[in-house]
């Protein structure tokens, strides 16, 4: 794909291909004021960069253009085409106020979020100025409000007013004023309603509604108990996109659910935290779910849902987790036969009992994982203190248990940090990272606290349990733990609900 630049006073044209965009966008604003380019022109330049992923680009250019609407050559340029002039300003400010808002969303700091809020209303103010009954100014305004949804009790009500007017006074209805007015009623609860809405929006436009419509349909089907339709719906979203996280973490939830539904309890989670039905092994189940939370957390290492379910995934996966080793009296390593690194992880605390004698059990922490020198089956597997002496045979099996993986804390710690609220919007993470919900950081406190608790330190799980109770009332299950911490009574699993549970 091109953008043709006409070159002013003359027939000829300049063609410049997407691929070959310049890396300075300073060359492209020179160029495009230099022929005084049409404001189109400019909206293809900023397009293009947008996606590439150029964000900086995309936003000079705009910035470039807006700039120059004051300019006594741009205003003579339209003199005959005011309405032409007009429909350019304002889609230049839509573009300038839509990334804003989504960097308003994405933005974790305080300060950096007011600014990119501050953006936000000053472009929009502009926009109303040339026309205060715009439908893209009011779909902006919309995505807006309902991300500020957690912070404002009257957002949603502010959110519904613009899509309805949207809905109401276009001419044609596009898919993302569906999209926007299913995702208001979705957060009001009102799944039904969304899930209608979603099935329109699907039906009136299958490839403009792209991966968000399923999403939608997905969890409106998952709330109103067809989890089987949710996770066809979610299924279909990864694969028609691959990277989009929401939908990776949403499918891998609902294999796990599926999972538990199948009546797999924590109790059935073995050696390598396999699962199991009539029909297929266990390990098929969550060899299902894992690689979809890792890829989502790989994509977006900042996307608090995905490291929670990792965190809990590990968590279950490593509480049963059980290695048969070799080693020997007074070494620091042990040697195993098959590959430990799917579980045994650097820093995790272990603990290591004797074949011979089982009560000399000695707690320990792994330094490193390395395959043996020579060898292709043989793992070495470092430890941070001396096995003791116990016979005088050379070769000893232990078994090995993990105590505690600092991992699972790591995730779950910046999960708490980045407790955002997803939605999407015609493909547009327009509710990725940003938005704080006390949901998910109670359960990120809770996988912290469980984490310790289920090494037997209870005093410093007392107070994540505590955070998450006050951060969530409702859950129920951090109360119990909580209970248990208080009467000093040791961690044990409860129910499939303590392993899989929904956010």
């Amino acid at each position: 794909m091109s953008i043709v630049i006409p070159v002013r006073g003359s027939t000829s044209t300049v063609e410049i291909f997407n691929d070959e965009l310049p890396d300075v966008s300073t060359d492209v604003i020179n160029l495009l004021r230099a022929e005084l380019a049409p404001l189109r022109t400019w909206c293809e330049f900023a397009v293009a960069y947008h996606n590439q992923g150029r964000e900086e680009q995309f936003r000079e250019v705009l910035l470039g253009v807006v700039e120059a609407f004051d300019v006594y050559e741009m205003q003579d340029f339209y003199r005959r085409e005011p309405g032409v002039f007009e429909a350019g300003r304002l889609r230049v400010l839509n573009l300038l106020a839509a990334s804003a808002t989504n960097n308003f969303i994405r933005e974790l700091r305080t300060d950096a979020r007011e600014a990119w809020r501050q953006k936000v209303l000053e472009y929009i103010g502009r926009a109303d100025k040339i026309s205060d009954a715009s439908p893209q100014t009011w779909l902006i305004k919309s995505i807006f409000w309902i991300s500020e949804y957690h912070r404002d009790a009257r957002a949603l009500e502010n959110a519904t007013y613009y899509a309805d007017s949207l809905l109401r006074n276009s001419n044609e209805i596009s898919c993302s004023a569906r999209l926007v007015k299913a995702a208001i009623l979705f957060h009001e609860k009102r799944y039904a309603d969304a899930l209608q809405l979603y099935t329109r929006a699907l039906r009136s436009d299958p490839r403009a509604a792209g991966s968000s419509v399923r999403i939608g349909i997905g969890l409106c089907a998952y709330h109103l108990g067809d989890t089987n339709t949710a996770l066809a719906a979610l299924e279909r979203a990864v694969a028609l996109s691959p990277r989009c996280v929401p939908a990776l973490v949403a499918t891998a939830f609902l294999r796990l659910i599926r999972a538990s539904e199948l009546g797999i309890g924590e109790n059935c989670i073995k050696k390598s935290a396999v699962l199991q039905d009539p029909h297929q092994s266990r390990q098929g189940v969550w060899n299902e779910a894992t690689p979809l939370l890792i890829r989502a957390r790989d994509l977006n290492p900042a996307y608090s849902v995905a490291l929670n379910h990792h965190a809990n995934y590990m968590f279950w996966e490593h509480q049963e987790a059980l290695f048969v080793g070799y080693a020997q009296s007074n070494v620091a390593c042990i040697l195993s036969y098959t590959d430990p690194r799917a579980l045994l992880k650097s820093d995790a605390h272990i603990r290591v009992a004797f074949e011979q004698n089982n009560k000399q059990a000695l707690e320990t922490r792994v330094l490193k994982i390395t395959l043996e020198p020579g060898s292709k089956n043989w793992w070495r597997v470092k430890l941070s203190s001396t096995l003791p002496l116990l016979s005088k045979n050379e070769i000893h099996k232990v078994a090995i248990r993990i105590i505690r993986t600092p991992e699972i804390e790591k995730l779950a710690s910046r999960a708490y940090h980045c407790g955002f609220l997803c939605l999407l919007v015609h493909d547009h993470e327009y509710f990725n990272p940003g938005t704080t919900v006390p949901e998910i950081q109670a359960e990120a406190y809770f996988i912290l606290g469980r984490s310790h608790h289920a090494s037997g330190n209870m005093k410093v799980a007392m107070p994540y349990y505590t955070q998450a109770c006050k951060l969530s009332p409702s859950f129920a299950l951090a109360q119990y733990r909580l209970a248990q911490v208080v009467l000093g009574v040791i961690f044990c699993p409860v129910s499939n609900f303590d392993m899989v549970r929904l956010t």
